[in-house]
């Protein structure tokens, strides 16, 4: 319910204005009345209003100088300006001061309604993107402003919740990542820092918890897209002013909880305490050992049957980043080992990228056999810009396929991890952004080219067996959805 203030000197006329708004706009409530602007600028702080409709002329201060004053220090609030006078001096003052819309009186219904109708659809979508910055802020644990929260999130409580499909975010990866939000009335979904996750909050009163748990509990089997999922649920209902410390309650337990191949949920029990650390020093002397000898097969043996124990052991991810990195620290010692990039960032990708414990296996084993000694591994597949755009010419091929980057894999012999690190160093893109990227010029080909299409046929053609997430990705990199692109 978005709250209007009525700005208006003759009683009658404000009564008119308000029994109006009451009747003919069911999302919208008069929340204060003011005879002048004076008198209205403390309100609009106090209220915090959505739309301000205001006369022109009015003693003290007008409805021009108001809105003036409105577009200059209060961004967020739309203004109507309603008069008698019809000089077109006055509307054009007006629009000068972005003023929505201009009425003449009297007012009817029907002019009222029509002018509500395109500001409600304005501050839907100006809450939404507002809902949606605070909710990233709060992961990133910055704070709110004084009565932002209360004003985006006007529900006495909330349940929350967050879903992640597969690894961890890139951390050490440079370029921030497109993020996506929308926006459903009821629940509200807000993509954070990759398409990969969601953090969704939902207003306590339409829903019991049960019933909330129950809907994301269905995520955990949604086999649309591959891969592993973790779901993190807060255990009960909040008021809005805790929103930032249960969203950091839940993106610590999500750091913490994460185990990869392994679909899991989680509920929070306060703030997470700091990971746990795995032994691996009798792994490391095998490995050395086995390095010593120069035995490649025997050093991938151990180096498999190593990771395969920790992720059976089922080890947090950050838990196994850690020790991956110390085995590879260590083997490298004196030389012994190469890594011609940086190992955080390899690390990284593979753990990102793998959808299964084999995945990850073979993502990590790809890292460490590429930094040996240039005698022990020769063979290893050339990385030419001519091979590159091979992999692109498959890419551009294949785009309908949901499983693009693991038949590419296949048909190239290739990890993940190392498919990424290639688009990386020829695009300076992941794998899944420079796809997305081609995936979104083909929708928008096809949208402009063939205007009768259905949503869901385009998304399945490219490669999207789910037509509201691609149109939500659709809208995140056009600014629009797929049905109001028009090129």
């Amino acid at each position: 319910m978005f709250k209007v203030i009525v700005v208006e000197d003759e009683p009658v006329a404000a009564e008119h204005i308000c029994a109006l708004v009451e009747r003919f706009c069911p999302g919208f409530r008069v929340a204060a009345r003011a005879g002048n602007g004076v008198e209205a600028l403390p309100l609009l702080r106090e209220n915090r209003a959505d739309l301000v409709i205001t006369d022109i002329r009015m003693p003290v201060m007008g409805g021009l100088e108001l809105t003036k004053i409105i577009n200059e220090d209060f961004p967020d609030t739309c203004a109507l300006i309603v008069s008698g006078y019809q000089e077109f001096q006055y509307a054009r003052e007006a629009m000068k001061n972005n003023v929505f819309d201009y009425l003449l009186k009297p007012i009817s219904p029907a002019n009222l309604r029509q002018a509500m109708d395109q500001v409600e659809k304005k501050l839907r979508k100006l809450h939404t993107a507002r809902r949606a910055e605070l909710l990233r802020g709060f992961a990133g644990g910055q704070p709110a402003e004084g009565g932002q929260l209360e004003h985006y999130f006007p529900e006495s409580a909330y349940y929350a919740a967050l879903v992640r499909k597969n690894g961890l975010p890139r951390r050490f990866a440079s370029g921030a990542p497109i993020e996506i939000f929308s926006d459903n009335g009821e629940l509200l979904s807000i993509y954070g820092r990759d398409e990969m996750e969601s953090l969704c909050l939902c207003p306590a009163g339409p829903i019991e918890l049960r019933e909330f748990e129950a809907i994301m509990e269905r995520v955990l089997g949604d086999n649309t897209v591959p891969g592993y999922r973790t779901l993190i649920l807060y255990p009960r209902a909040f008021p809005p002013g805790r929103a930032p410390e249960v969203i950091q309650e839940l993106y610590g337990t999500l750091h913490l909880s994460t185990v990869v191949g392994v679909n899991r949920t989680v509920r929070t029990s306060g703030p997470p305490g700091p990971a746990g650390e795995i032994a691996a020093d009798a792994t490391l002397a095998l490995m050395e050992l086995q390095l010593q000898k120069g035995s490649i097969d025997g050093l991938h043996a151990a180096f498999c049957q190593c990771i395969d124990a920790w992720c059976e052991a089922r080890h947090p991810q950050l838990t196994m980043e850690w020790a991956v990195k110390r085995v590879f620290q260590q083997l490298s010692g004196g030389g012994r080992l190469v890594f011609e990039d940086q190992v955080d960032l390899l690390v990284e990708d593979a753990f990102f990228s793998a959808t299964t414990t084999g995945e990850l296996r073979e993502n990590l084993w790809d890292i460490l056999s590429k930094a040996l000694p240039r005698d022990t591994s020769a063979g290893l597949k050339i990385d030419s810009p001519a091979f590159f755009r091979k992999l692109q010419e498959y890419v551009e091929s294949h785009l309908a396929e949901p499983r693009v980057a693991q038949s590419l894999c296949a048909s190239f012999g290739l990890s993940q991890s190392y498919l990424s690190k290639l688009f990386r160093k020829h695009t300076d893109r992941s794998f899944n952004e420079y796809l997305t990227a081609h995936r979104m010029d083909r929708a928008k080909r096809l949208l402009q080219e063939n205007q009768d299409m259905l949503v869901r046929e385009v998304a399945a053609l490219v490669g999207y067996s789910d037509q509201f997430y691609f149109s939500r990705l659709f809208r995140a990199v056009t600014g629009v959805s797929p049905s109001e692109f028009t090129g």
